[in-house]
C-alpha cells in the first residue's frame, strides 16, 4: 500500500459525516439508507451493552464484601469466629466416603477422584465419565486413591 492510497482512504473516511450526538437517525452504518444492516448493528450494540452491564454487575457482586457486626451495649464490635468458606476446611468426596474406616471400592474411588479433581460436577456425571475409562486407568486411579486414604 502506498502513501497515495492511504491518503485517499483517510479522506474518504473524513468526508463521511457522523450524526451529531443526541440526533442519531436509523442509519447506523451511515451508508445513506436504513436497511437490515442497520437493524443488525442496533441489535448487536444493544446485546453488547446488555452483556457489559451484566458483567459489570457480576464484578461488583464479586468484590462486594458483606460485613456484619454485632455490637454490645457500649457499641463495641463483638468478635466472632471466622466461618467464611476459605476458613472452613471442606472434606473431599474421597474423605467423606472413607470416614469411620469404611472400605471403598474401585468404583467409588474413581468417581470421587473425578469429582474432587473437577472433571465432573455430580455423581451421575462422574459415573458417565467412568464408563469411558480404560480398566488400566481405573485401577491406577483406585490404587492412588487408596494411598491417599492411608495417609
Amino acid at each position: 500500500m502506498d502513501l497515495k492510497s492511504i491518503t485517499e482512504a483517510y479522506q474518504s473516511v473524513q468526508e463521511k459525516k457522523l450524526d451529531p450526538v443526541g440526533k442519531e437517525d436509523g442509519d447506523v452504518d451511515n451508508d445513506g439508507d436504513k436497511d437490515s444492516s442497520d437493524s443488525y448493528l442496533m441489535k448487536r450494540r444493544k446485546a453488547i451493552g446488555k452483556a457489559m452491564k451484566k458483567e459489570e454487575i457480576e464484578k461488583e457482586e464479586e468484590t462486594a464484601v458483606a460485613e456484619h457486626h454485632q455490637k454490645d451495649a457500649d457499641g463495641k464490635v463483638i468478635e466472632h469466629e471466622d466461618t467464611t468458606p476459605s476458613s472452613v476446611e471442606e472434606k473431599t468426596v474421597l474423605e467423606q466416603l472413607a470416614e469411620n474406616g469404611r472400605d471403598i471400592d474401585a468404583f467409588e474411588a474413581v468417581v470421587s477422584y473425578l469429582i474432587d479433581e473437577g472433571f465432573a460436577k455430580s455423581w451421575e456425571e462422574a459415573q458417565d465419565i467412568m464408563t469411558t475409562l480404560k480398566p488400566e486407568l481405573v485401577e491406577e486411579i483406585y490404587q492412588n486413591q487408596l494411598k491417599k486414604i492411608s495417609k
